[in-house]
């Protein structure tokens, strides 16, 4: 137990003053040259009265004559700072929800017949992953309604005709973002992948004949791609940021399922479908920036 006592000083020493000095050399010298430069480093041998020399971050050992020397005082180090990620870099989380309003491509109708589009709503989680304050992918995992509306207007009556697809939808976007102080303006643009959940056909306001759409040949295709287009603007709250998204989804896949005969016989169009969305979110980053 004596024996204890008596090393139980030189354990701390070798335990405590280490991390001490580590501590302590967070600081770094800097010395001040009567010519205006400031030379950052480490001082590892000086000669009172006549020089010292002083080691800098890149391992380079310069020394100075103590006329040529001002001052020397301990700054804040830089040998030992962390690298910072560079502003706007990592990853960040959001959500967001709004309106689709929606038709297809190639529809033609003829009086008393006119067109018009569906309305919808579109929501879901948002996932970006910034190069830089400019440069950014972001991904998303959406909920949506696309279709389309006509209209028919008879001896005094109207029809309403309709057609409700509910999507999952995965856009993958490269996002260019230009910061104007708290405000931000940004674009995106990149491919689409839409999974057929369910949907609905009908008239309105005979809903009776309403019934929901089946997937399969005669029917209506259950993928959908085609081109995501968008633009809007951000406005940041603490480490969050509002966003307001404006976005076009430019449809290239056919909605209706049918069979190769069909496509190759004279006349026949496909139809795809053509959306604008607006959204409000929230974007949050992961950590700290």
């Amino acid at each position: 137990m004596k024996k204890l006592f008596i090393l139980l000083p030189f354990l701390l020493a070798f335990t405590v003053l280490p991390s001490i000095s580590h501590g302590q050399n967070k600081n770094e010298d800097a010395v001040y040259l009567k010519n205006g430069k400031i030379i950052h480093g480490v001082i590892i041998d000086q000669v009172a009265n006549q020089s010292l020399k002083i080691q800098t971050s890149d391992n380079k050992v310069l020394t100075f004559k103590i006329t040529e020397i001002e001052k020397i005082s301990k700054v804040e180090g830089t040998l030992y700072k962390k690298k910072e990620d560079a502003p706007g870099k990592g990853f960040s989380l959001g959500v967001k929800a709004g309106m689709d309003i929606s038709t297809i491509s190639n529809l033609v109708v003829d009086d008393p017949v006119s067109k018009e589009s569906k309305l919808g709503f579109q929501g879901g989680l948002i996932g970006k992953y910034g190069f830089n304050k400019l440069l950014a992918v972001q991904m998303e995992l959406l909920f949506t309604q696309k279709g389309y509306k006509v209209e028919a207007t008879q001896n005094g009556n109207t029809t309403k005709h309709f057609l409700r697809i509910n999507y999952l939808e995965i856009p993958l976007m490269a996002k260019v973002t230009y910061p104007l102080g708290k405000f931000v303006v940004f674009g995106n643009v990149g491919p689409y992948l839409g999974v057929g959940l369910n949907g609905l056909e009908g008239d309105i306001p005979d809903a009776g004949i309403n019934q929901p759409i089946y997937y399969g040949e005669g029917g209506y295709q259950n993928i959908d791609f085609g081109f995501a287009f968008g633009a809007g603007f951000g406005y940041k709250i603490g480490i969050g940021e509002i966003i307001l998204d404006l976005r076009y989804d430019l449809g290239l896949s056919d909605i209706h399922n049918v069979s190769s005969s069909t496509k190759n016989t004279s006349g026949y169009v496909k139809n795809s479908n053509r959306n604008f969305g607006i959204a409000l979110g929230f974007l949050m980053p992961l950590g700290s920036r």
